[in-house]
């Protein structure tokens, strides 16, 4: 079977810490390689909110003129997205939605084939509902042990029911699902350093449980599960 490339650009080190250990492995046995890039690195100052969309549309351009064909796909936090129109990021609400998070993406589409042309084809937007540490609330019980406070996992759990949902856990910039953890564990660490607790995460949750407690990150992960598919069925 024909390996597949496949470029997940994230805002930070924690996304990329996380899903190196969620999905490398699952991804490679389905023969693609996965590589996580961090959005601006090496272009001044890294984090997303500094960055103009025109920018953004550029750098994932570059992304996708490798040599190796990749699929480019995102990994965007609509939490921490930039608002207004300084930035050219106008279209982003400021109030957070499902229907916001399409249109978003679709902005994002349109925006890097305008930039890319065809090679746009291979442009997967994605955008978080509202951040990273949404996912970890999808195995309650694995959350509180990594964070080495098994007390809370009724605490989590109670959280997810309230909200309706992992992904729907985040009402105020405070009550985040990062601010959340914060709170109930103050030695909670971001990152990818060896003291970080989202590489420890990426690799004790299920990817199974992931995609049933978390719908659209599961259709995301469905998605590039069936490039392996249609890649290995092309001529």
């Amino acid at each position: 079977m024909q390996r597949l490339t496949l470029i997940v650009v994230v805002e930070g080190q924690s996304e990329n810490g996380f899903f190196k250990r969620l999905l490398g492995e699952h991804l490679g046995l389905l023969d693609i390689d996965l590589h996580i890039p961090i959005i601006g690195t090496g272009k001044g100052k890294g984090e997303l909110k500094f960055r103009s969309f025109a920018q953004v549309c550029e750098e994932l351009h570059d992304f996708l003129a490798d040599r190796r064909r990749p699929y480019v796909t995102t990994f965007f936090d609509y939490y921490g997205l930039p608002t207004g129109s300084r930035l050219g990021w106008d279209f982003v609400p400021p109030a957070k939605s499902r229907g916001g998070v399409d249109a978003i993406e679709a902005a994002l589409h349109k925006g890097v084939r305008n930039v890319a042309g065809a090679l746009g084809d291979r442009f997967i937007p994605y955008v978080q509902l509202h951040e990273l540490e949404a996912l970890y609330f999808a195995e309650p019980s694995a959350l509180a042990e990594v964070l080495e406070s098994p007390a809370l996992a009724s605490r989590f759990a109670e959280i997810v029911e309230a909200a309706g949902g992992c992904e729907q856990i985040n009402d105020s910039p405070a009550t985040a699902p990062s601010k959340r953890i914060q709170a109930m564990c103050p030695t909670y660490v971001k990152g990818r350093s060896s003291a970080a607790h989202a590489p420890r995460l990426g690799a004790r949750l299920s990817v199974d449980r992931l995609r049933q407690a978390c719908p659209r990150f599961g259709a995301w992960l469905a998605g590039i599960e069936a490039l392996a598919l249609s890649t290995s069925q092309s001529p």
